[in-house]
């Protein structure tokens, strides 16, 4: 059994090197938000940041309306 790549086939550590270029090009929030998502170096059960307001009037008079559809 040969041990060599066929010269389609990438290794690990240069899938790690690749990713680590393309990181570089990103926020540091979206660099964030995709090492939360994927699991990846930081604590899988934090939540991501909200962006925006969390309630607004427009949301609350729309969560009124379902709640009266009930």
């Amino acid at each position: 059994m040969s041990n060599k790549s066929s010269p389609g086939t990438i290794t690990s550590t240069e899938v790690r090197e690749m990713l680590r270029t393309a990181a570089q090009q990103l926020s540091a929030r979206e660099e964030k938000a995709l090492r939360m998502k994927d699991g990846v170096g930081l604590d899988p059960t934090a939540p991501l940041p909200r962006r925006g307001p969390v309630r607004t009037k427009e949301k609350d008079k729309i969560i009124r309306a379902l709640r009266r559809l009930k």
